[in-house]
């Protein structure tokens, strides 16, 4: 059998470099998908490439729900119930009484942050287990579940917002109570930073009486009022999306007062709330709260000249806490009809002087802000830094870091963020199997294809060799095949010139003797050339052939001697190898060459015998012998030993003056 031409030019490095780089490639393209989001990998396996493109439609989808602006940005953090060392017998709670029954929307559970905290990090202290219960009674002997997580835990919000719809339900009190509290440093307890509860678009829980089982109270960050000031870690209702400018800014009057601004709704509405935002400044600084009053009154009037205005909120006599990103939200008991809006500094601020920015002013009546769009009137801000910004920006329905939601749709926003994010993140896990089982098997099918190509590899490399073998013995076949023909029949030739020589009568004694010399010499050569030839040829099941070679070449050698065989096997293991015979044989020519020159014996006895796993030849003679220790012998028999352990065979010679020489060759089968 013989291999293509093509493959046998091909080297066995290539091939064994061919089977590295495809398992390289194999190991680095499977990698996980947290690695790399395309490879080989997701090629060969469908599961794990619809997995991805799940994944890739999932953050799709959560782009679209844009990017919050995340970040305490006000001192008041929220309420915190009182640290326990072991969990309370009875389950702690905090309510909050919305002054009258109302048609309840949502429920939103706002959680705490104690620093400005991106998406990623955990929230503090938000309930493990709890439920959300609405009652018109104080003491909740009847009431109705919104939400209930007391059968396992509820997955971390992060800083996000989780909102549960309470539509149909009605109820003056919503109560939160908390059988599993949030653990810290071997302590229990639970913290939040706003209850916000729904009725339409507007938190009517803004402001309202809260109760709780305990409390801490470590003012201005924690308090009870604080779960329902406005104030979270997630700022305003937006969706990010900014404008050339921060908001509005106010100057001085030029009579001498303090500035101000006025929205002229058009016509006169009841008013239900209205809700104020300060500036995130952001050209130049990244300041919330930037340049709001600490000290303010916002009216109402149904007349342009405020002759007989409603104050909605004094906050005159005492400094505003800076809100921050957080709009201020200014709720109403009973509606207030009017058309115009007023905001005006009552105090300096002592870093500002007179001037004061807002981002944004909301007029809530009948659910909606009639705010949106109505004219504005205030004093020109003297800065040249903001003099260009329009009036309009007061009620454009943007803040400084984004366009404004209704606060339901803000909510669900959030609802769908935190969704995506948890299916994100269980689909990512299960990638990431998927990723791994996909590597191993690449890997494995990597190392079989190695293994095929080193394999592959192997039978082109041994077919190769098969065939420099046979081109090996061709060739020397040919050279016998010549030997055989030229030199051969020369020496022949030689040998009948010289027997013809020797007989002739024209002949003196002195020449025929040269003439028989001379065919003796050509004849030992013709000898000599068939014993090369048949080292030459020799044949893997050639035994008996060897065997006879031995007989022959004893006979020639040691003419004039007694020669005694033992018994010879008729036929040699197949398994004892070429090379070794070849070996074997010219030890066994070295041998009866040492014994011919030096041993000046007149008998020589001969064995070949064969037995399970070896081969043994001895050659015994009654020569002079040599002293083994003396380090006679010379060339021969070092090299004979050499010969010997060329193919691992054992050689033993025994020997001494005048006790003949004993030659045994064991050779291995």
């Amino acid at each position: 059998m013989r291999a293509p031409r093509t493959f046998q030019r091909l080297p066995l490095g290539f091939l064994a470099s061919a089977a590295a780089a495809w398992l390289g490639m194999a190991v680095g393209l499977a990698r996980p998908a947290q690695a790399q989001d395309r490879g080989i990998s997701h090629f060969l396996n469908p599961p794990l490439r619809s997995v991805t493109e799940r994944i890739e439609k999932l953050q799709r989808a959560l782009e679209l729900e844009g990017v919050p602006v995340v970040g305490q940005t006000s001192v008041e953090i929220g309420f915190q119930h009182r640290r326990l060392a072991s969990p309370p017998p009875v389950a702690p709670w905090v309510e909050v009484d919305l002054g009258q029954s109302r048609d309840l929307d949502w429920v939103a559970l706002f959680p705490a942050q104690v620093d400005w905290q991106s998406l990623e990090r955990p929230s503090y202290g938000f309930p493990k287990r709890f439920r959300v219960d609405v009652s018109d009674d104080p003491q909740f002997f009847l009431s109705e579940t919104v939400a209930d997580w007391t059968e396992s835990d509820f997955p971390d919000p992060g800083v996000g917002p989780v909102a549960f719809r309470a539509k149909g339900h009605r109820a003056r009190y919503v109560r939160v109570t908390v059988p599993k509290l949030a653990t810290e440093n071997g302590q229990y307890f639970f913290a939040l930073a706003e209850l916000m509860v729904l009725e339409g678009v507007r938190n009517v829980a803004i402001h309202c009486r809260v109760n709780a089982s305990s409390s801490v109270e470590i003012a201005p960050r924690w308090a009870r009022a604080n779960l329902v000031d406005g104030r979270t870690p997630v700022g305003p209702p937006i969706r990010r999306d900014v404008l050339p400018y921060d908001g509005l800014y106010m100057g001085p009057d030029p009579a001498g007062g303090l500035p101000w601004v006025v929205v002229d709704l058009g016509q006169a509405y009841p008013l239900q709330e209205v809700r104020v935002h300060a500036v995130h400044a952001r050209i130049g600084a990244d300041i919330p709260g930037f340049s709001f009053p600490r000290r303010f009154r916002i009216e109402a009037s149904e007349s342009r000249d405020f002759s007989a205005p409603r104050v909605l909120l004094d906050a005159s006599q005492r400094d505003f806490p800076n809100p921050g990103s957080n709009p201020v939200t200014v709720p109403l008991k009973d509606p207030v009809p009017a058309r115009f809006v007023r905001m005006h500094m009552t105090s300096e601020l002592p870093d500002q002087g007179r001037r004061f920015g807002l981002s944004e002013m909301e007029v809530y009546s009948v659910g909606r802000n009639v705010a949106r769009g109505a004219a504005v009137e205030a004093v020109p801000d003297p800065s040249g830094f903001s003099a260009h910004w329009p009036l309009s920006s007061l009620v454009d329905g943007y803040t400084s870091y984004g366009k404004i939601l209704e606060l339901p749709e803000w909510l669900v926003s959030w609802n769908r963020r935190r969704e995506l994010r948890a299916d994100i993140a269980s689909l990512s896990e299960e990638r990431a199997k998927l990723a791994a089982q996909a590597q191993r098997r690449l890997e494995a099918g990597g190392m079989l294809f190695a293994g095929g190509l080193l394999g592959l590899g192997g039978v082109f490399w041994w077919l190769s060799r098969r065939r420099r073998e046979s081109d090996l013995k061709a060739l020397r076949l040919r050279l016998a095949r010549d030997l055989h023909d030229e030199i051969g029949s020369n020496l022949a030739g030689i040998a009948v010139l010289g027997e013809l020589g020797a007989n002739s009568s024209g002949a003196g004694p002195e020449q025929q003797e040269d003439w028989r010399a001379v065919q003796r010499a050509a004849r030992q050569s013709m000898d000599s050339m068939r014993e090369v030839l048949w080292l030459m040829d020799a044949r893997e099941d050639a035994g008996h052939d060897f065997a006879k070679q031995l007989q022959v070449t004893a006979a020639r050698m040691l003419a004039g001697r007694e020669v005694v065989w033992r018994p010879i096997p008729e036929a040699l293991p197949s398994r004892w190898g070429m090379q070794a015979r070849r070996q074997a044989f010219l030890i066994f020519k070295e041998a009866l060459a040492n014994i011919v020159r030096h041993a000046r014996a007149t008998r020589v006895e001969l064995s070949l015998s064969c037995g399970p796993d070896a081969v043994e030849l001895a050659i015994c003679d009654d020569g002079c012998g040599f002293d083994i220790g003396s380090g006679a012998g010379g060339m021969g028999l070092a090299s004979m030993r050499e010969r010997a352990r060329s193919f691992r065979a054992r050689l033993d010679i025994e020997s001494g003056p005048g006790r003949g020489t004993r030659v045994c060759l064991r050779c291995p089968l």
